[in-house]
């Protein structure tokens, strides 16, 4: 067992669930490894996982190593994985304010700075909704879509965002939701004053994103994170 992946998921984990981007038990977050990947095991809420839930599985979900297991729905990070490998990580989970945005089909609008990180590098999965997805023919297009985009809203679903290392995907996790969630605000507050608001321009959005890319704030923002959370200390996940 890689004790630094562990600590990593379980960090991402319970920082989603203080942004309050986590329902009930579901969601997973993956990291794949030579053919296999770490993922948390099914049970814990995100706010009440620990290293010690996380499991190595094969990209079908049966366990390698670890105490615990997973639903089928962990097929859908096997699946990506395989289909799309520099997705080294893989995070999933139902924000509310891009669960709302999916029902319409909606990708939003940039209307702030922060929002520009996710700038060009957003995109719909767009499909009706069948119910749980685990088979190669189900998500090979969500792959081809992923190949795009790291980030992906998924039609009454979720959201899902990907990369090579844990902070980044997290970070844009909570980016998206926030996207999301502004834009509705804006959306609200239009109708409320009967003007139409000026979002970013997509072209300054993106030279944006590559300004503050090269910032390397996402590496930063995590770290605030785990200090401020207390997981760099002996009783972080009590």
């Amino acid at each position: 067992m890689d004790t630094q992946i562990a600590f990593d998921i379980a960090c991402a984990a319970r920082i989603l669930a203080f942004e309050g981007l986590s329902v009930l038990v579901a969601g997973h977050l993956s990291v794949g490894v030579d053919g296999q990947m770490y993922v948390n095991r099914f049970g814990p809420s995100f706010s009440r996982v620990t290293p010690d839930d996380i499991i190595l599985v094969d990209y079908d979900g049966n366990v390698v190593e670890g105490e615990g297991y997973t639903n089928d729905t962990i097929r859908l990070h096997g699946v990506l994985h395989r289909m799309v490998p520099e997705a080294r990580v893989l995070i999933h989970t139902h924000p509310r304010s891009v669960v709302t945005l999916s029902s319409f089909r909606i990708l939003p609008e940039i209307y702030d700075q922060e929002s520009c990180f996710l700038a060009g590098d957003i995109a719909i999965y767009d499909e009706d909704y069948e119910g749980l997805a685990g088979t190669e023919d189900r998500i090979g297009p969500m792959a081809e879509v992923l190949r795009k985009a790291r980030n992906l809203i998924m039609p009454n679903h979720g959201a899902l965002t990907s990369g090579d290392n844990l902070a980044g995907a997290t970070v844009r996790m909570i980016l998206m939701e926030n996207i999301a969630r502004r834009y509705l605000e804006v959306s609200q507050t239009k109708a409320t004053l009967g003007k139409t608001p000026q979002a970013i321009s997509s072209d300054v959005a993106i030279q944006t994103r590559k300004e503050l890319e090269g910032l390397k704030a996402e590496g930063l923002v995590w770290q605030d994170y785990i200090k401020r959370l207390g997981f760099d200390q002996p009783d972080g996940f009590r």
